[in-house]
């Protein structure tokens, strides 16, 4: 997803925000699956992605600031 994220972002002109959208809630509204995953809100599927450092970092290419990986509430990866 950070590649994807990036080449939104530098390729079709989105800023950052625009593109974290579009990979999480805008994401789980076109699957039909916005009530329970997309955004950390109460009675939603935990899934999120720990970064060390500012959010923007994900779309740097090659740069190691993902720290963990939480899938329906569990540490899947710690790095």
């Amino acid at each position: 997803m950070p590649f994807a994220m990036a080449l939104a972002c530098f390729g079709m002109g989105l800023t950052f925000e625009e593109a974290m959208v579009g990979a999480t809630i805008n994401a789980a509204y076109a699957l039909d699956c916005h009530d329970r995953v997309g955004s950390l809100e109460v009675g939603k599927q935990m899934d999120a992605v720990v970064v060390a450092g500012p959010a923007i970092d994900v779309i740097r290419v090659g740069a190691q600031t993902i720290r963990a990986v939480v899938k329906k509430g569990r540490i899947v990866h710690a790095g």
